[in-house]
């Protein structure tokens, strides 16, 4: 799970086509976060942003969720 959320975060913030997002960091939370994730269990993500995250940002955290929804 590390590679893929690590590909997708280099990929939608420099090769997507989207804008460079400005201070935006993941981190795992949860079981994931832990390093204790149980099969078929869910991911949790914290996106952290500045105080008032730009378009940029917001485009780069929507496409990451929908891509990680889409993947079921």
């Amino acid at each position: 799970m590390d590679g893929v959320v690590g590909a997708l975060f280099e990929y939608a913030t420099t090769d997507s086509g989207l804008d460079e997002p400005d201070q935006l960091s993941v981190a795992a939370t949860g079981g994931y976060g832990r390093g204790v994730l149980a099969p078929f269990s869910d991911i949790d993500l914290l996106f952290l942003t500045a105080e008032e995250p730009t378009p940029q940002t917001l485009r780069v955290v929507e496409y990451m969720l929908y891509f990680l929804w889409d993947l079921g």
